[in-house]
Order: C-alpha cells, then sequence, then structure tokens
C-alpha cells in the first residue's frame, strides 16, 4: 500500500481566473466503510470509461491506500446485490505554480453547491506548512462530517428516507 498524503478544503466560488482542464464524473460506492474503507468508482471521462476498486486504511492527512483497476463486468459483479446510489462528483485537475488540485463539485449530495479541492503531498512536512490559497474555505481535512464515505453515507439515508427514488449504477 502507499501512503496519501492529503489536505481537503471547502470551497464556496470558483474563481474566474482559474484556467481548468477536461472534467470526469466519478461515481462512487462503497463496500465496507469506517477506519477500513472498500471503495468502488466508475470514472466517466470525456473517450473512455474506467473502473477502479480502492482499499484505503486510516483517517486524517495520511492514509494507506491501495488502488486497482478492474474491469466493468467485475464492477458490475461487485454491484449486483446492492440497492445504492453513488455519490456523483465531477472532478477537475488544474495546476497553480507546479501544484497539482482536484475540485470535487458533487452533483447529487443533498446539500446544493457542495465543492472542495483536495491537494496531494510527498510528506506530512510538505502539508504542514501548507495553508491553502486565498479563495479555499475551511480545512476539512481532519472533519469527518466531509469524508467522501460519510457523503456517501448520506445519499443512502435519503434513499430510504424516500428523497431519492433511483439506483444510479
Amino acid at each position: 500500500m502507499k501512503k496519501e498524503v492529503e489536505k481537503k478544503y471547502i470551497v464556496s466560488e470558483i474563481p474566474e481566473y482559474l484556467s481548468i482542464g477536461d472534467s470526469r464524473e466519478i461515481h462512487q460506492t462503497y463496500l465496507a466503510i469506517g477506519k477500513e474503507e472498500v471503495r468502488l468508482r466508475k470514472i466517466i471521462n470525456p473517450d473512455f470509461e474506467q473502473f477502479v476498486l480502492t482499499i484505503k486504511k486510516g483517517s486524517g492527512l495520511t492514509r494507506n491506500e491501495f488502488e486497482i483497476e478492474i474491469s466493468k463486468e467485475s464492477y458490475q459483479q461487485l454491484l449486483i446485490d446492492k440497492k445504492v446510489t453513488p455519490l456523483i462528483k465531477k472532478r477537475t485537475r488544474f495546476e497553480i505554480e507546479n501544484q497539482c488540485y482536484d475540485l470535487d463539485v458533487y452533483l447529487n449530495y443533498p446539500v446544493s453547491n457542495l465543492m472542495t479541492v483536495e491537494i496531494e503531498f510527498e510528506s506530512e512536512i510538505e502539508a504542514s506548512k501548507y495553508h491553502g490559497l486565498e479563495w479555499f474555505g475551511q480545512d476539512i481535512t481532519y472533519n469527518k462530517k466531509f469524508k467522501n464515505q460519510n457523503l456517501w453515507q448520506d445519499i443512502q439515508q435519503q434513499r430510504e428516507d424516500g428523497k431519492i427514488h433511483e439506483s444510479h449504477r
């Protein structure tokens, strides 16, 4: 497993000057959640679809991560008996001063206009020196409410409450 060192911020507005590249849509579902999470993703790029199985351990700034690309058939088999609604987000990557950022716009989260930005670092020391860009909002790296697995659980609760009627795969 590789170590992932990542900070995450809330974004309320994207600056007009920001030059961003192509976006991709990510449909994210969890097979296991908690201290260890097992996640499935269907990533829809402009020209192709990709399917990824990820295992993450830990929480906060540094987590262990194992990721493997899987076939569409394996993805569908893993979801075959699951009545779930994925967390759907539009991800756009951009770069400022040799630092890459992932901007996520959550398309089906109950709270409208939820946007976050994630930044990966080579080390915890590098991450601890980073304080975000001027247009970033609150640092939510340690806020469990904004972990994707918890956002996904919120969507499942809405489905169970009858506020979401379809299962998206």
